[in-house]
């Protein structure tokens, strides 16, 4: 099982650096275009994720609390079964 809660990095830089050795991803052994598109992924991800915290900003309280635990549930879910 990953574990995604246990650092927090502060860039999406350092966020894409701590993801590789998360999933024991060695850019010196995947090929320049795996490491290309694992990195444009992760990158489109995190625009998607400030998108969605863009929106909760908007909501009341009670229902941003709600998006924000139904969306890690759905990552943590994600993760938890993919294999």
């Amino acid at each position: 099982m990953l574990d995604i809660s246990k650092e927090i990095p502060i860039t999406v830089k350092q966020g894409f650096e701590h993801y590789l050795k998360l999933v024991d991803l060695d850019e010196e052994v995947v090929s320049e275009v795996q490491m290309i598109e694992t990195k444009r992924a992760f990158y489109a991800g995190c625009g998607m994720a400030f998108l969605m915290l863009q929106d909760l900003t908007t909501s009341p309280m009670e229902l941003a609390i709600q998006k924000l635990q139904m969306l890690r549930n759905e990552v943590a879910d994600f993760y938890n079964n993919e294999n």
